[in-house]
């Protein structure tokens, strides 16, 4: 009898064993949503960092030519003052001229 009840207790164990082919209602019960999945949400961690990756990348792009175009302007604009400093002086003379003749015509009639 003791080589009769050690079969059947490890038959017992064996027929609870689940099988390999089959699910059993407790396995599919127990999966877990496709929204709490580790693979899905490793994917969706990696898909976001590649966006932002390419977003920053992009980013600093913009701001590189940002830089350059406002480095053009300014250059742009030193120019423009310095032909406005230009003309100022010209017109300095200029009017420093027209006094230096009126002078002179005023001394002439008076003289």
């Amino acid at each position: 009898m003791g080589r009769q009840s050690k079969r059947q207790s490890q038959n017992q164990e064996n027929y609870h064993l689940p099988n390999e082919h089959h699910s059993s209602p407790n396995q599919e019960k127990n999966s877990k949503p496709w929204y709490n999945q580790g693979w899905l949400w490793l994917l969706v961690a990696l898909l976001g960092i590649g966006v932002l990756f390419f977003g920053f990348s992009s980013l600093i792009d913009e701001i590189g030519n940002t830089n350059q175009v406002i480095q053009e302007q300014t250059e742009t604009i030193n120019e423009q003052n310095n032909v406005l400093n230009s003309i100022n002086e010209g017109i300095q003379q200029l009017t420093a001229t027209i006094k230096d003749s009126i002078n002179t015509i005023r001394d002439s009639i008076n003289g």
